[in-house]
């Protein structure tokens, strides 16, 4: 659980990892750099080898450090120099601390408790503390939660005026559709506007020196903080589909302690995706602030959309062999309805490999309608999950969906969905912002959803039209213009039914204009 006590006092803090440095990195005078990236450590114990303490500080959350199986256990790192800090960030492994102390020293004799705690719950801790003057810097264990002793990935310490992770991304503001407050966090994810991340490099508007620039990150500087900016201009695609070479492949790493971003150099729209980007196989990476026609992720495990427009089709695919987990779309909006024969959003897992754990968050949606004279007749659905592999676990958050000719959300089989303070809408509700346009298909639109599915659960949401065999679990505060069927009602919770929702009530997600994207992505 990632947890925060802030008390932070200005302080100037020095950039101290610098390394394996790519061409045109810029430094910045001021930075959120990890101090103990990479600094001698020392613990009470290891059990063995592979479990020794430096594995706690560099900057691989594949390595860890190991305890002895005993509660009475410490590690320490050796900052190099007096340093002001104020925080401390714990990346503990299964065995954490349910009791222990943050000490610093000057001389890794006499230690001063800067915090302390008895009630640890493992995950990452984030602690910040009145600002202290230290050369070393102690967890110190008083109570384990198992008995395999301590298990930490990472010790990092950060000076009191940084924090680790996103600097100044925005704090979620709870929406229907995009309002500039929701950024990738599953994982920490550095902001595209954050100009003091402590590596930022810039590059020319091309996939090779975009491709290099990521393959040149080490472990150690995606830990500290990577942003790498693409000057203004046209990136030209091969094509979305599976015989189309990818612009991107087998690039990062899904162990990175957090994700690199690859952003616009002069912000939201300056750099625009044409001929649709295909992108395989990257992981841990972050594309923000971009305006694509057609874009396809495969594979992207722990890898993130944000901030970015998408005209024709957005998708997010799996890949054979591996789970692709923990992608996110934050904030990625398809304005314009259009006459297509497909959906306007898919999400597949593939023969082989599943996907969960993904996260749509704050995205925007509008339909499609397929031409009548296209024979077979064409299935549209605006949102669509579906593959030959399992689909599970999916997270729908303050989003905006609009029905197309069959409905928003196809649910196909997905096992696991939560829909969280989400407007999804069809029939004439959807049609009063999106008419049935000339050349394309009047048919049906009156659903919200089709599909089945287990384990769904509504929150906080607004659904206007109809249902498909959904199994729901548990709903909570959610308005529905139907009455739906006994099979179709939630085994804990109930529907609100509203016969007066309507175009106004609620008030329906402001319309993304060009002008709106530009005055919430914009700096």
């Amino acid at each position: 659980m990632n947890k925060k006590t802030v008390l932070f006092v200005p302080v100037l803090v020095m950039i101290l990892f610098i390394a394996s440095i790519v061409p045109n990195f810029i430094a910045p005078a001021h930075a959120t750099a990890n101090l103990a990236l990479g600094k001698s450590a020392v613990a009470s114990s290891a059990r063995n080898s592979a479990l020794a303490a430096r594995y706690a500080v560099d900057g691989n959350t594949d390595t860890r450090w190991g305890s002895n199986y005993t509660s009475n256990e410490w590690i320490y790192i050796d900052l190099g120099a007096e340093q002001s800090i104020g925080t401390v960030k714990i990346q503990w492994g299964a065995s954490y601390a349910t009791g222990y102390k943050i000490q610093v020293s000057l001389n890794a004799s006499a230690w001063t408790d800067v915090y302390s705690t008895d009630s640890g719950d493992g995950g990452i801790d984030e602690l910040s503390f009145p600002e202290a003057t230290a050369k070393y810097v102690r967890m110190l264990g008083v109570a384990t939660a198992t008995v395999y002793g301590y298990s930490v990935y990472e010790l990092e310490v950060y000076g009191s005026e940084s924090s680790p992770g996103t600097g100044s991304a925005p704090e979620r503001t709870a929406s229907y559709g995009p309002n500039g407050t929701h950024w990738p966090s599953l994982i920490p994810t550095p902001y595209m506007y954050d100009s003091t991340i402590p590596h930022i490099i810039d590059v020319s508007c091309s996939w090779t020196a975009i491709r290099s620039a990521i393959a040149a990150v080490t472990p150690g500087q995606a830990a500290a903080g990577v942003l790498i900016r693409i000057a203004p201009g046209t990136l030209t695609g091969n094509g979305v589909g599976a015989g189309n070479t990818p612009v991107l492949q087998d690039l990062g790493s899904s162990s990175w302690a957090q994700r690199i971003t690859v952003a616009p150099r002069d912000g939201y729209g300056t750099v625009v995706l044409s001929g649709g980007i295909r992108i395989k196989n990257v992981r841990g990476v972050a594309f923000a602030g971009f305006v694509a026609d057609k874009i396809k992720l495969e594979g992207c495990d722990s890898s993130a959309l944000a901030w970015t427009k998408v005209t024709d089709w957005l998708a997010g695919y799996g890949l054979a062999g591996q789970t692709t987990s923990k992608l996110e779309f934050s904030e990625v909006v398809m304005p314009d309805s259009a006459v297509v024969d497909g959906d306007a959003a898919d999400f597949y897992s593939a023969t082989n490999g599943p996907i969960a754990n993904w996260r749509f968050d704050g995205i925007y949606i509008a339909p499609h309608f397929y031409n009548p004279a296209t024979t077979p007749k064409p299935h549209t659905d605006s949102m669509q999950f579906a593959g030959s592999a399992a689909y599970s676990n999916m997270t729908i958050r303050d989003a905006a969906i609009f029905s197309s000719n069959n409905c928003a959300i196809q649910t196909g089989s997905l096992n696991g969905l939560t829909i969280d303070h989400s407007y999804i809408v069809g029939g004439s509700v959807a049609r009063s912002r999106y008419p049935f346009l000339p050349g394309g298909s009047t048919e049906a639109g009156t659903a919200a959803f089709n599909g089945g599915g287990t384990n769904f659960v509504a929150v906080d949401s607004v659904f206007i039209g109809g249902m498909g065999s959904q199994s729901w679990s548990s709903v909570a505060n959610t308005r529905t213009s139907y009455v739906y069927q006994a099979s179709q009602q939630p085994a804990s919770g109930s529907w609100t039914v509203d016969p007066g929702l309507s175009s106004t009530n609620p008030a329906m997600p402001p319309m993304p204009t060009d002008a709106y994207l530009n005055s919430i992505w914009k700096e």
